[in-house]
């Protein structure tokens, strides 16, 4: 919901994103220690969270981070997102490659007790010359802020502006992250799971794009290829889940929209049309496995036949539904390959599904930013040398546009570096200044 409406372009709907997004990253909902965000919070502060740390949340607010941090040059986002992918890499990675599922709640008996502090402790592990300011700015009290605990937020009058910090505030942050890491950990659940992987590998790769971390893009690559391979079940198709070196049953309709999603983005990153390849292939899995002659497509492939019914909604959960994920999916693959049959599948998905969507658009906001993405169906293709610094001028000029309100397309040429914009099946005439690519771009 955020990103709908972020992505709206209505100011009071972005100033209400931004301002949301803004709480979640101040607030005890954020790992102020180690990076990440918990499930979800219980107040209207954003101070108490539940505990958990679910796979799912950090990926789509890693997307976010980047999306609004770039466009808004506001340094908090950024932070947030390389607290988040230094908590991915530390806390969440498989040993044998991909990303775990999710982190316990609980730990030393009881919710919360590894995030949590007592004022007694900050005292003890910070000297004076680091307590002071670190106290105040976290809002660290005797009586606590949850249960006679403290819990770590700036989301208060004295939380300051980040970017004042005195450098002690790091060291004090370093020192309680060292003693907390003494504590028992929370239980970790192990799963690779399709859907969810392949929205963090889509993250990783649009952060990397936005804020120019190749080293993010390499974790996403790598994780994309370590969860492709034990995800590939002997049929070739791809498996909803792998643990502890066993495959599940054949992919939901979300596992193979986003897997497709993280293949598309990674496309977008490195300009490498083999990308396209695996993108195809899972949506053509879900044309063959999952679709409805009478119009949509069900969540289950067609030879799963251990469930009483095979789910077919469009609304949103704490992620896009899957049919919300597969028309997003087939706009961006008709979009960067060219290839119109993959718009004539996202129109008749629509066309099937007009009926359910006016009367639930509000509760299905991912269906309706994929709409939105078909009717504007606009690509930017960029031809040059990736070490070109003109190529990398006109690249910065469209990813600082708006992006990834479009197809992002890579060309690799020798020649001078060019930007050309497609819209409505019509190209403007190519351009080589960054400012008249921007104008090309600006909202109307």
């Amino acid at each position: 919901l955020i990103r709908f409406l972020w992505r709206s372009g209505l100011p009071e709907a972005r100033a209400a994103a931004r301002l949301t997004l803004r709480r979640i990253c101040q607030g005890g909902i954020h790992d102020h220690l180690g990076g990440g965000f918990m499930r979800y919070a219980t107040d209207d502060a954003w101070l108490v969270p539940h505990f958990e740390k679910m796979l799912y949340d950090n990926a789509q607010l890693l997307a976010l981070l980047a999306e609004l941090g770039a466009a808004e040059g506001d340094p908090v986002p950024r932070r947030r997102a390389e607290q988040l992918v230094d908590w991915l890499t530390r806390e969440m990675a498989l040993p044998d490659g991909g990303f775990a599922a999710a982190l316990d709640a609980d730990s030393d008996g009881g919710e919360g007790r590894f995030y949590a502090w007592t004022a007694d402790e900050i005292d003890r592990l910070l000297p004076p010359a680091l307590r002071e300011p670190f106290v105040r700015l976290y809002d660290v009290r005797p009586e606590g802020t949850w249960e006679g605990l403290c819990l770590l937020h700036r989301n208060h009058a004295l939380g300051g502006d980040e970017r004042d910090d005195p450098p002690t505030v790091a060291e004090a942050r370093a020192l309680l992250f060292a003693a907390r890491e003494r504590r028992p950990r929370p239980a970790r659940d192990d799963k690779l799971l399709a859907d969810w992987n392949g929205m963090t590998i889509r993250a990783l790769a649009e952060a990397a794009l936005l804020f120019d971390r190749p080293d993010w893009l390499d974790l996403a690559v790598a994780a994309f290829d370590a969860a492709r391979a034990r995800l590939t079940r002997p049929d070739g198709r791809l498996a909803h889940v792998w643990c502890r070196g066993r495959q599940g049953g054949p992919a939901l309709l979300e596992d193979l929209a986003a897997m497709a999603g993280a293949a598309l983005s990674l496309y977008e990153a490195t300009g490498a049309p083999s990308w396209l390849v695996p993108a195809r292939a899972w949506l053509e899995d879900a044309e063959r496995h999952h679709r409805d002659p009478a119009g949509g497509y069900f969540q289950t492939a067609a030879d799963v036949d251990d469930l009483p019914a095979r789910p077919k909604g469009i609304e949103d959960g704490v992620v896009p539904s899957g049919h919300a994920a597969l028309a997003e999916s087939l706009v961006r693959l008709g979009l960067a390959s060219g290839e119109t049959g993959w718009l004539d599948r996202a129109e008749a998905l629509f066309a099937a599904l007009g009926g359910a969507l006016s009367e639930s658009h509000d509760r299905a906001t991912g269906l309706v930013e994929a709409w939105e993405r078909l009717r504007a169906a606009r690509t930017v293709t960029l031809r040059g040398a990736d070490d070109d610094p003109a190529f990398a001028a006109l690249r910065r000029a469209a990813l600082d546009s708006g992006w990834p309100s479009f197809t992002l397309v890579r060309v690799p040429g020798d020649g001078p570096a060019t930007a050309s914009v497609c819209a409505g099946g019509a190209c403007r005439a190519a351009v080589s200044d960054p400012a008249a690519l921007r104008a090309l771009l600006a909202p109307p």
